[in-house]
């Protein structure tokens, strides 16, 4: 009994990663949205609120959406397929089915094509790579020191930009080393930008489809996380769970 009281107490005292308030529920790294089943033995949690969580879960159904639309592998091919999970999501929510309607666009060559809302794309790149960032640092920046810099299709059409892609490689042109969490659907890399002031570059795979590219903060410059609109807390106090 004073193990469980133990546990209520420790929940209550855990902050939330993204906005510092309380934490009453808790959120993958990755997202399992953006992943496959069976997931990686190597997911952990971190705290988070419900307003936080509810609130991002909402842009990665919508990241996946979009993701499915363009990507051409045989897993995503299977989610807009009837009865899939993509496509019983959008009978689920007739207003989001209508959004990615409305995002359809015709190019001068006839071609159709989505224009995503990007800002709900760079949503999911930033928390995403907010959270790689402190599974890899143990560190927990501000939310906004994460620099989101834009999702890129890849698969059909290749908009990777140049500098972002030759970073990936060392000076003999051989790809460097990537995090793998799941073969084919999510990887990722942290690389020095040099045509950049030698910032931390993130870049994250989905699904082969689409290169997510963020940039980090220095880890050893990390203060104290005061949060949006919570109290103050040191790294130290972070709480990983492996699952």
């Amino acid at each position: 009994m004073d193990r469980v009281k133990k546990r209520k107490k420790k929940r209550r005292n855990e902050s939330c990663v993204y906005c510092g308030l309380q934490a009453n529920s808790k959120d993958h790294v990755p997202p399992r949205c953006l992943l496959e089943k069976p997931y990686p033995k190597n997911l952990i949690t971190v705290p988070a609120c419900k307003s936080c969580n509810n609130d991002f879960s909402r842009d990665e159904q919508y990241f996946m959406v979009v993701l499915s639309q363009i990507g051409t592998s045989d897993v995503l091919k299977k989610k807009v397929e009837k009865n899939g999970v993509i496509d019983r999501a959008l009978t689920r929510a007739p207003l989001l089915d209508q959004r990615i309607i409305d995002a359809l666009k015709v190019d001068p060559e006839g071609k159709v094509f989505i224009e995503p809302e990007q800002e709900r794309i760079r949503n999911v790149v930033q928390k995403v790579a907010f959270g790689i960032f402190i599974t890899r640092y143990e560190k927990i920046p501000r939310f906004n020191e994460i620099e989101p810099v834009e999702a890129f299709p890849y698969n059909i059409k290749d908009y990777r930009p140049i500098d972002v892609f030759l970073n990936t490689f060392s000076e003999r042109f051989r790809g460097k080393r990537w995090e793998t969490m799941q073969q084919s659907i999510f990887s990722y890399i942290v690389v020095r930008d040099f045509n950049n002031r030698g910032k931390l570059c993130c870049v994250i795979d989905f699904h082969s489809t689409i290169w997510g590219v963020a940039y980090f903060p220095y880890p050893q410059s990390i203060p104290p996380f005061t949060g949006k609109k919570g109290k103050r807390r040191s790294a130290g106090q972070l709480q990983l769970k492996f699952e």
